[in-house]
């Protein structure tokens, strides 16, 4: 007896060895992030080849936690070059940011909360609750943004992916899951995006793709899509697109603290600044800026209409205007937010817990000129990096031209940015309120430009920097009085650079 049960027991070792091992792939968040998607295809007009449409598109993501404890990034996507015109490279120096927030759970699920097209792949790669050995497969479904004329006109195709599990390998030191994915194209029979290209009349076409996740956090590192797909217009027009799309993640590296805050200390009149002093959206729920927000701006979407309650849910720091909205009746809670699980392009959500701005940031107390003394420069860190805050800016009346007497400052905001090395450095303008909040949005983003170009001639790569206009958003201070519209008039330079 003792025999036979030693050896049924070696046995079923012996089995055991050959069973096939089984995963399970989660989603449980990513640091700061850079996402690429680079883009390389053939262009056929009318079946006849008309030249390679190659372009490349970065972000920077920042991660962020709710009071719910549930992860979503807001940051900034740009066009890094575009070589559409004669296949030569055209470089664009400095980057309007397009800006952009979204939820993301366990399975991968994409919710956007403010959508500006990007990113372009939504929900994809998603995952199965089920344990998964190589060669099992699921059905996911999924949302592309496309602008095939490059004519800032997005329009959004649902796609239901195939995707097959091939098993975990090692890439890059990191070890990866690998799946491949197939998936059709199809506009215009049973779905059309009203809010897209009105002149798109139906596409069609084939996806094949191979795609790599971290195993230890359910990202997706790198895809590669084989596309051939057909796009056919109302005026009779088909233009066809073979050839690749990669996308793939990179981290920025993190900024060497303790030798650029001393250096930031001996030029800003205060070297970290309290909270209770100027903004933070360190560890809070709420993002700034995000005034007009909508649930996926899904409005003319057959599938569903999204909603709009989040147009004053981003600034709730309330005290320093009066306009916030405490109650928590601005949440973008999401009733019924485009159609809920049956809709990929968003996900309702009616409890609150996924609302960006479901933690209200506490009230601050309004910086004077005072606080700050003759240079006005605050520095203070933030979940996306360091970030300086330059107050009083003098530039002529309604205009982005910077008066001569800012050449000071802007030497020694210069002499630190050039030790942080190649990273990103997002540059931000902001208005004191006039009510006139289309030409504040205006002068904001010229006057961040116009400090990018001031940087640039002083030595710091001009691809460096991603440009921002916020207005009148987010005030520091009051603007009802002369002190307080100075203070707002400011422009903020953040180092985008990894989770610390």
């Amino acid at each position: 007896m003792k025999k036979s049960k030693i050896l049924v027991i070696s046995l079923f070792c012996f089995l055991s060895g050959f069973l096939p091992a089984q995963e399970v792939i989660s989603y449980i968040g990513n640091d700061n992030y850079t996402l690429v998607e680079r883009t390389n295809l053939r262009r056929y007009d009318n079946g006849k080849y008309t030249g390679l449409m190659s372009r490349e598109v970065r972000s920077f993501l920042t991660q962020h936690r709710t009071s719910g404890g549930n992860i979503y990034y807001s940051g900034d996507f740009f066009v890094e070059q575009d070589t559409i015109k004669n296949s030569k490279v055209m470089f664009t120096g400095i980057h309007d940011a397009i800006p952009s927030k979204f939820f993301i759970d366990e399975s991968g699920f994409m919710t956007m909360e403010e959508d500006n097209g990007y990113p372009s792949f939504r929900s994809f790669p998603s995952f199965p609750k089920t344990k998964l050995s190589i060669g099992d497969s699921w059905k996911g479904d999924s949302v592309r943004s496309i602008d095939p004329l490059n004519n800032d006109i997005l329009t959004k195709i649902p796609m239901t992916i195939q995707y097959t599990y091939e098993g975990r390998e090692e890439y890059h030191g990191e070890e990866v899951h690998r799946l491949s994915a197939q998936w059709a194209t199809r506009y215009g029979i049973t779905y059309w995006d009203f809010g897209g290209d009105k002149n798109l009349k139906s596409a069609q076409g084939s996806h094949k793709a191979n795609i790599l996740v971290s195993c230890r956090t359910g990202a997706m590192i790198f895809m590669t899509d084989v596309v051939d797909e057909t796009f056919i217009y109302k005026d009779g027009n088909q233009i066809t697109f073979k050839g690749t799309i990669l996308q793939f993640t990179e981290y920025p590296t993190a900024v060497p603290h303790d030798e650029i805050l001393p250096a930031l200390k001996r030029i800003g009149a205060v070297a970290i600044a309290d909270d209770k002093t100027v903004r933070s959206d360190k560890n809070a729920a709420n993002v700034p800026g995000g005034n007009g927000i909508t649930s996926a701006d899904n409005q003319g979407v057959t599938t569903g209409k999204g909603d709009t309650a989040g147009n004053s849910a981003a600034d709730s720091q309330v005290a320093m205007s009066g306009k916030g909205d405490t109650s928590g009746k601005n949440k973008t809670a999401g009733k019924g937010a485009a159609g809920g699980k049956d809709n990929p392009i968003s996900k309702g959500d009616t409890d609150g817990k996924n609302a960006i701005n479901d933690k209200v940031a506490p009230p601050l107390t309004p910086v004077t000129t005072a606080d700050l003394g003759e240079k006005k420069i605050t520095v203070q860190e933030t979940d996306a990096g360091i970030r300086l805050a330059i107050h009083d800016l003098k530039f002529k009346p309604d205009s982005a031209e910077l008066m001569p007497g800012e050449t000071a400052r802007l030497d020694e905001i210069a002499a630190v940015l050039k030790q942080t090395g190649s990273n990103k450095l997002l540059i931000e303008g902001f208005t004191a309120d006039t009510g006139y909040p289309a030409g504040e949005l205006k002068v904001s983003r010229d006057r961040a430009h116009a400090i990018a170009e001031a940087l640039s001639k002083r030595g710091i790569d001009a691809g460096r920097f991603i440009c921002k206009g916020s207005g009148a958003a987010n005030p520091i201070a009051d603007n009802s009085t002369p002190e307080g519209k100075a203070m707002n008039r400011r422009v903020e330079i953040t180092i985008l650079e990894r989770n610390k």
